[in-house]
C-alpha cells in the first residue's frame, strides 16, 4: 500500500524561511497574495500606438524607471487588443524588465540570451540594438522557441539568430560576445503572485538540483564573453541557494569577474543579502538588486550584474561571402514596385533564400558560430505561388515604408480579417489584384490578398497568431 503523500504547505508556511528578511511580515504575506496588474511597453521604434491604443480604449500608466514601460488596466487580455496584433505593445511582467535593464545592450555589440524561451527580454536585446547587429537567442526547448519567434515576428526583429543548444556546452565559442543575458531556470518563487502554487511546490532537493545547473550555465557564459564584457545573472526566485549563493561560489573560481555597480533610478528596490542560514557571501553582493513583493508592486526577482576585466573585442571569424543575393534581385524589385517602396529600400540588409522562403537579417549580422543555428532573421518573403507573397512579419516590418497596395480597415474588420473571415472592401480603394498591406485606422496589421472583381479581401493573418484570443464578434 502506497504511503499518501504529505499535505503541501501553505504559502505562509512555505515563505517562512523569509520571515527574518521582512520587518512588516504581514504586509509582505498579503503582497505576496495580490493578483499582479498587467505591465509591459509599447515599440520604441513603430509609430502609431497612440492611434490604435485610443481605438482599443486601453488607458496605461507610463513606468518611471523604464523607458517606454506601461502599466495598464488589470484584467486586460492583450492579444484582444489591436496595439498587441500590430505589434505596438508588447505585455511583459514589471520584474522581468530589470535584468535587460541592467545588461545595457549597446548598439553594435554582440549579445546572447542564454536562456531566451518565451522571448520577452530576447526582444528588449533586440530593440535596443535598433533592430541591427546580433542577438543570439538560445534555448533547449523547441516549442518555447517557437513562441519566441511569433514574438520576433510580431515585433518586427530580423536581427536575432535562434539556435536550440544546452547553455552548458563547451561547444559555445569562447570571448564571442560582448554581452550575455543568463535568466536562469529557478524554482519560480518569486512568480507567486501570477502562479500561487509556484512557492509551496518548492524543496530543498530542487532548489539543490537546479543550483547545479545555474552554476554551470554561469560559468559557461562567463568563458563565452570578451574580456571587458558584462554578464547579468538573473531569477525569479527568492532562494539565496540560486542567487548570491550561485554568484559567490561562481565568483570564488573567476577572479577576473567582479560584481558591477547598477544603480536605476525610479525603482524602489532591496541589495543582495550580505549572508543567510550562516553563510557569508561576496562582500559586493549589495551591489546586487532584489525585487521583493510589498517594496515594489512586482513579482519577486534577484538580478546581479558581473564585469570580466580586461579590454577586448568578441572573437568571431570572418563572415563567409553570401551568395545567390544576386538571384533574389528580381523579386526585391517586384516588391519595390509592387508596394511603392524606395530604391535604397533594400540598403543595409542581407536577404537569403530558405526553402521558399526569402529571409531578411541586417547585414552586420553576424551570428558566426561553430553548430547549426535555426533561424537567421525571419521570413520576408513566400515563393510558393507565381506571385511572390509578402510575409505579415514583412508587411509590419516595412510599415509606412509602403506607399501602394494598401487596404484600410475598420476596427470592425480589422477583426474580421484577424479571425481569418473574407472582407468586404470599402469603396474608393485603388489597389490591383494581388498581395496588399493591411492597416487599421492607417496602422499596419498585416497582409491579404486583394480581389478587385469581388470587392473582397482574402485574410492572410498567421494562423499560430490567430490562435490568441479574439473578442467575440
Amino acid at each position: 500500500m502506497s504511503r499518501p503523500h504529505p499535505p503541501k504547505p501553505t504559502l505562509e508556511e512555505a515563505l517562512s524561511r523569509y520571515r527574518p528578511l521582512h520587518s512588516d511580515w504581514a504586509g509582505f504575506l498579503q503582497a505576496c497574495r495580490n493578483p499582479l496588474g498587467t505591465t509591459g511597453w509599447s515599440h520604441p521604434i513603430r509609430s502609431g500606438v497612440e492611434r490604435l491604443r485610443e481605438a482599443d480604449g486601453i488607458s496605461v500608466e507610463a513606468m518611471g524607471w523604464r523607458p517606454n514601460g506601461l502599466r495598464m488596466p488589470d484584467g486586460l487580455s492583450p492579444s484582444t487588443s489591436l496595439s498587441y496584433r500590430a505589434g505596438l505593445i508588447h505585455v511583459q511582467e514589471e520584474a522581468s524588465l530589470l535584468p535587460v535593464r541592467m545588461l545595457c545592450p549597446k548598439p553594435g555589440e554582440r549579445i546572447l540570451d542564454l536562456c531566451a524561451a518565451p522571448g520577452n527580454k530576447t526582444a528588449e536585446i533586440a530593440l535596443a540594438l535598433e533592430g541591427r547587429g546580433t542577438v543570439i537567442a538560445n534555448d533547449v526547448s523547441s516549442g518555447r522557441l517557437n513562441v519566441l519567434r511569433t514574438t520576433r515576428d510580431r515585433l518586427g526583429l530580423p536581427n536575432i539568430t535562434t539556435t536550440q543548444v544546452n547553455g552548458t556546452s563547451a561547444a559555445w565559442p569562447s570571448a564571442h560576445f560582448d554581452a550575455i543575458l543568463v535568466d536562469a531556470p529557478c524554482s519560480c518563487e518569486g512568480t507567486l503572485r501570477r502562479h500561487p502554487r509556484a512557492v509551496t511546490r518548492s524543496s530543498p532537493d530542487d532548489r539543490t538540483r537546479l543550483a547545479d545547473t545555474q552554476r554551470a550555465l554561469l560559468s559557461n557564459a562567463l568563458r563565452m564573453v570578451r574580456p571587458g564584457g558584462r554578464v547579468v545573472y538573473s531569477t525569479c526566485t527568492f532562494a539565496p541557494e540560486e542567487n548570491e549563493r550561485i554568484i559567490t561560489e561562481t565568483l570564488a573560481t573567476h577572479p577576473d569577474v567582479a560584481i558591477g555597480e547598477c544603480h536605476i533610478p525610479g525603482l524602489d528596490s532591496a541589495r543582495g543579502l550580505p549572508s543567510w542560514d550562516g553563510v557569508s557571501f561576496h562582500p559586493d553582493m549589495h551591489r546586487a538588486v532584489r525585487l521583493w513583493p510589498g517594496l515594489t508592486d512586482t513579482g519577486g526577482f534577484f538580478s546581479v550584474l558581473l564585469l570580466k576585466s580586461g579590454i577586448g573585442e568578441a572573437v568571431v571569424p570572418p563572415s563567409p561571402p553570401c551568395s545567390g543575393q544576386e538571384d533574389l534581385e528580381p523579386i526585391l524589385r517586384f516588391l519595390t514596385d509592387s508596394f511603392g517602396l524606395a530604391p535604397d529600400w533594400t540598403d543595409g540588409w542581407r536577404f537569403r533564400l530558405r526553402g521558399r522562403s526569402i529571409d531578411i537579417a541586417p547585414d552586420n549580422h553576424r551570428p558566426e558560430l561553430p553548430f547549426a543555428v535555426d533561424d537567421r532573421g525571419f521570413s520576408l518573403v513566400r515563393i510558393n505561388g507565381r506571385i511572390p507573397k509578402l510575409s505579415t512579419q514583412g508587411a509590419l516590418w516595412l510599415g509606412y515604408r509602403v506607399t501602394r497596395q494598401i487596404v484600410n480597415l475598420g476596427q470592425d474588420h480589422a477583426w474580421r480579417y484577424i479571425r481569418g473571415q473574407p472582407v468586404v472592401v470599402p469603396a474608393g480603394n485603388d489597389s490591383k489584384f494581388g498581395y496588399v498591406q493591411i492597416r487599421c485606422l492607417g496602422v499596419p496589421l498585416g497582409v491579404g490578398l486583394f480581389r478587385p472583381n469581388l470587392a473582397e479581401l482574402e485574410s492572410l493573418y498567421p494562423r499560430q497568431w490567430a490562435g490568441m484570443h479574439c473578442p467575440a464578434e
